[in-house]
């Protein structure tokens, strides 16, 4: 069955079993590098929002050979799960004073995001840009983010200045750095993979939450999108994050959910040398190539960000024990391969390449540049 054709049989099928009034409709949701992705919502039960499910993985379960009745029963389930009970108040976010404790950052590609970049906020980094959202942890909506918006700026009556301070504070505070070998990383992919209480990832909008009202244009506009979480002296402080070796908790969020299949990179290490030949290590996971390390944070969420901060960069080059090239896997996190292991730059670069279309979410590409850290110099610099 053609994407098109299953939709629109779950949209009718999701109607028939939902209550009298109820209006269910599939939206089409602009999502980070002009990606896109189709949302089941139902509006009508009262309230003035309402959740947005995910359609892509409940296809792929369809192709597995999960029944479309098997299908719908989810999605209803996931709507009785996280439909808030109550009406929203919003009206806090109206007032900065309110907001400014829970403002974060994030760093996106800037070439793939030109157009959603003219109505952001946003700060350049190299190809890269940063930009702003605020944490929203409610009784009734959980854990989320709202992609702060121009618009909220006139509104709070900051510059972006501020808001930039701000931002680069609270992340460094909120999601601490964390830093370890890829081996690590791979043991907690294959022991515990993209484990989720939930059949499939469901978000509530800048990939989600919608008006459950009418749809004018304006009514859209004072609507605060929130993405579900299954982002000067300021600047000068010490990073509050920490090297692991063991610690550390989910490698990825559950809106990362993916075919374990499809991400199988092999781990990195350590050569060891046996007279004059060099031999690499056998592990559990396979023959290791590169000796690398990954730099995140505890959420495992938005951890490229970390790329911003001098003092992280200085604490990696200190535990690889000397420049490093950074290779940008996802948003979410990055790769350091320390520069004496004799890597070149063009050759990650081209590795980059073909992992991003391979095995990255389009949504959670970052970019294919490869960046050098220089520790004498505390310099970072782009290298290809």
């Amino acid at each position: 069955m053609e994407y098109t054709v299953f939709l629109e049989q779950v949209r009718q099928a999701v109607q028939e079993r939902s209550a009298q009034g109820a209006r269910v409709k599939i939206t089409r949701i602009a999502r980070n590098n002009q990606s896109f992705a189709e949302g089941l919502i139902i509006t009508g039960g009262g309230g003035n929002a309402a959740p947005v499910i995910y359609l892509d993985e409940f296809y792929w379960q369809y192709q597995e050979g999960t029944t479309l009745e098997r299908i719908v029963e989810q999605i209803l389930d996931l709507h009785r799960r996280y439909r808030p009970a109550e009406t929203i108040d919003m009206s806090f976010y109206r007032d900065f004073e309110q907001v400014k404790g829970r403002i974060l950052c994030r760093l996106i590609n800037c070439g793939q995001n030109r157009p959603a970049l003219k109505c952001m906020p946003h700060r350049p980094f190299f190809d890269l840009a940063v930009v702003y959202y605020y944490k929203l942890e409610d009784d009734i909506l959980g854990g989320g983010s709202i992609l702060i918006q121009n618009a909220h700026l006139e509104e709070w009556g900051i510059s972006p200045e501020t808001l930039h301070r701000t931002a680069l504070l609270n992340t460094l505070q909120m999601m601490p750095y964390e830093l370890f070998g890829l081996e690590e990383m791979m043991r907690e992919f294959f022991e515990d993979g993209y484990a989720s209480g939930e059949d499939t990832p469901v978000c509530f909008g800048d990939e989600g939450m919608r008006s459950a009202g009418g749809d004018k244009e304006e009514e859209d506009r004072r609507t605060y999108p929130v993405d579900r979480d299954r982002e000067t002296e300021d600047e000068k402080a010490y990073p509050a994050g920490r090297d692991s070796e063991t610690e550390s908790g989910k490698m990825f969020p559950a809106d990362r959910k993916t075919k374990a299949e499809d991400k199988k990179v092999q781990p990195a290490g350590r050569d060891m040398e046996t007279g004059d030949k060099k031999v690499q290590p056998e592990t559990e996971f396979g023959k290791t190539h590169l000796q690398m390390y990954v730099l995140t944070n505890t959420e495992r969420r938005y951890g490229a960000v970390n790329l911003l901060y001098p003092e992280i960069l200085k604490a990696a080059a200190g535990r690889l024990n000397g420049d490093f090239y950074v290779l940008p896997s996802s948003v979410h996190e990055c790769m350091l391969v320390p520069v004496s292991t004799g890597a070149v730059a063009t050759d990650l670069q081209q590795m980059v390449r073909e992992i991003n279309q391979a095995c990255v979410a389009p949504e959670e590409v970052l970019g294919d540049s490869i960046y050098c850290y220089e520790r004498e110099t505390g310099k970072l610099y782009l290298a290809a």
